[in-house]
């Protein structure tokens, strides 16, 4: 029997899911204050023809090419992790690197806003969302990493493993709660860690720039 041959869920479970409502729950007042707003203004720059995931892969794009770039310029993560390394990431990276988690952001935020809109939201949408969510998570901490290196001031290399494994298993409890409980709850993590994340490029991009108008004098 091939893959496609397949019968996965009965069909008691098939009625189940065309049933499922999508319940979201998000704790965090920068959300509310900040996120929400720019969703919505962006929203209404969105074409009403655009499929909601088209923007979920656009924003995972963002992600990637972040990550396809650093792992370009400083494929072993060292070019910040010790003084006079022949390894360096050039300033502008890290200011692309705070726009592209901007629209990455932005782009999670307006996908399901979009999908509720011209009434195609659903249970494979949402599965696209969180699976490419998941995935931009790898770039954002490695890029991280990359800000910090592994050097005195960093971490280790295991160090960043287990960093990822923790997020991993921390997303499936989540989905696991959802199971069981209906609702999705998004603590306060997920807001800081994209403007911890957007801070943490432009303090390290000032920086640099500071070091290089001082060295011109």
């Amino acid at each position: 029997m091939g893959l496609f041959d397949t019968k996965y869920c009965t069909e008691e479970q098939l009625n189940r899911l065309g049933k499922y409502k999508y319940k979201l729950v998000m704790s965090c007042p920068f959300d509310t204050i900040i996120g929400e707003p720019i969703y919505d203004w962006s929203l209404q720059w969105v074409p009403i023809w655009m499929a909601p995931n088209v923007l979920t892969i656009l924003g995972f794009l963002a992600a990637f090419i972040r990550l396809l770039i650093l792992s370009y310029y400083d494929y072993t993560h060292e070019a910040n992790s010790y003084v006079g390394s022949p390894y360096a990431i050039p300033n502008w990276f890290w200011l692309f690197a705070s726009f592209s988690a901007v629209l990455t952001a932005i782009f999670d935020g307006v996908d399901g806003k979009q999908a509720r809109r011209i009434g195609a939201a659903g249970h494979v949408g949402e599965i696209l969302d969180h699976t490419l969510d998941e995935l931009s998570n790898l770039s954002l901490i490695s890029t991280l990493f990359a800000i910090f290196g592994r050097g005195e001031y960093g971490i280790s290399p295991f160090r960043l493993l287990l960093i990822l494994v923790c997020t991993n298993f921390a997303f499936i409890g989540s989905q696991w709660e959802k199971f069981n409980t209906g609702v999705f709850f998004v603590s306060w993590s997920y807001d800081f860690a994209n403007y911890t994340f957007i801070n943490a490029n432009h303090a390290l991009l000032r920086r640099r720039t500071e070091d290089i108008t001082c060295n011109s004098f």
